[in-house]
């Protein structure tokens, strides 16, 4: 039935994963109850992927339903995006991998299925996996249905032009679709379940440009890239105004989310709850000269939000970093999964140590005739961020930046593990293969999204 969204895969990740159930049956049985007398065994599992929500945005007066549920749970202050991109951080958030080694380097690539994702992991864990998504970028001819027995992606909203779009799966034109679509169609959907064991993710689109299309007005980030251009002297207004509008859509997203999380709260007393939310990336307004998203790795395009609400963590702040790649090990760790993805790390098992990298590699800008077989043009270099002992970091092959308050863009030497991991970083980049969603309805598409 169109718009139920029924995922039927290539393969059963249920007969792939039968060693790993039964292993993992063992460690529910001996983690059955929880401290304060909730049976664990009754699970739920929620994730939250707020499209473009930057950091400051959450942690200001814009979002007070978020920011209260929020205080109940562990905030990481130094959250970093794997990318600047939509379908890269995805990707690192269900497979745990950083983009340059999962293959989805841009948005128009496709998550192949040789990739375990989180959803695939946890159904085979006997969870019931559903998700509620809210745009196109995000749709699943581009994989990321894998392990989900229920896949929501029939959007609601249109953009003008492409009412009459085809293709693989018809969506009759409809590309996305606001915050409270996403949280009625959840709430539903728990509403009616009676698993046992729950996963879902949502994913939520309202802070994306246009700014301001929860309301009357709305500003386009194509105008401002034209003002900024033309060398316009209204720019700072404009930019000025597109925030306010952009602090609209994230108030929207305020009070859907609020709902959500009074639902949680009133239907959590008998199963053990545990709910993660972050940000595929946030969003530039003029800083360093940056507008939007995606062909820059700029602090306010990668710094996004997170925390983790959940019975097994005390309230507080963690200061150490952590990114897109660190989810997956975590919500398997509360799901109790034999399954530990090799590149991230179970922000329960404490701060990590690790030099672990966040921000993709190479930013790639989707040349305007690939059609006609052109490349893409590679837009900043090849820009990635990692975060060690020396705070963040932004480097290329010749130079390496620190990027701390007060030391902004200072000459910083780099050291030999941090030479090490630049070497490795491009041998993986170099051995790994990407494949692209290339019809020209698809481009279109994106394009019309800012892509």
């Amino acid at each position: 039935m169109k718009g139920m969204g029924l995922y039927r895969g290539k393969r059963d990740p249920r007969m792939r994963h039968l060693t790993h159930s039964l292993a993992g049956g063992l460690a529910l049985l001996l983690a059955s109850t929880c401290g304060n007398g909730v049976d664990a065994r009754r699970t739920r599992i929620v994730l939250i992927t707020a499209d473009t929500l930057r950091f400051d945005s959450f942690t200001a007066a814009g979002m007070p339903h978020t920011r209260r549920f929020a205080e109940a749970g562990l905030v990481f202050e130094n959250a970093f995006a794997a990318c600047s991109t939509t379908q890269p951080t995805h990707a690192s958030i269900f497979t745990g991998l950083h983009p340059w080694q999962h293959g989805v380097t841009r948005n128009g690539a496709v998550l192949e299925e040789d990739h375990e994702t989180l959803a695939e992991h946890l159904l085979a864990q006997g969870f019931d996996t559903a998700a509620f998504v809210a745009s196109f970028p995000v749709h699943s001819k581009f994989g990321f249905a894998q392990g989900f027995r229920t896949y929501r992606d029939d959007f609601v909203l249109g953009y003008s032009g492409f009412e009459q779009w085809g293709g693989e799966q018809v969506v009759d034109g409809k590309f996305h679709s606001p915050a409270d679509w996403v949280t009625d169609a959840a709430i539903a959907h728990m509403q009616a379940s009676e698993a046992p064991r729950q996963f879902l993710w949502l994913h939520y689109f309202d802070p994306h440009d246009p700014y301001g299309d929860r309301g009357e007005q709305r500003v386009g980030l194509g105008r401002l890239k034209s003002l900024a251009a033309s060398g316009d002297p209204t720019l700072p207004n404009a930019l000025e105004q597109a925030r306010s509008l952009y602090e609209f859509d994230v108030a929207f997203l305020d009070e859907a989310l609020g709902r959500l999380f009074a639902f949680l709260e009133r239907d959590g007393e008998d199963r053990e709850t545990h709910v993660l939310l972050t940000s595929d990336h946030g969003e530039s307004f003029g800083e360093e000269g940056a507008l939007g998203h995606g062909f820059r790795l700029t602090r306010e395009q990668v710094h996004v939000p997170c925390f983790l609400v959940s019975p097994r963590v005390e309230p507080g702040i963690r200061e150490d970093y952590v990114g897109s790649v660190d989810v997956a090990a975590t919500l398997l760790a509360l799901a109790a999964s034999p399954a530990s993805p090799k590149e991230g790390h179970d922000l329960l098992a404490g701060e990590s140590q690790r030099e672990a990298v966040f921000g993709m590699r190479k930013v790639f800008k989707r040349n305007r005739s690939r059609s006609e077989g052109a490349a893409p043009t590679e837009a900043e270099g090849p820009w990635f961020f990692l975060a060690g002992k020396d705070g963040l970091l932004a480097g290329n092959s010749e130079r390496v930046f620190r990027d701390d308050v007060g030391d902004r863009e200072a000459d910083f030497e780099a050291s030999a593990g941090v030479r090490t991991l630049f070497s490795l970083f491009e041998r993986q980049l170099a051995g790994t293969e990407t494949r692209d969603v290339v019809d020209q309805e698809t481009l279109d598409i994106l394009k019309s999204l800012g892509y």
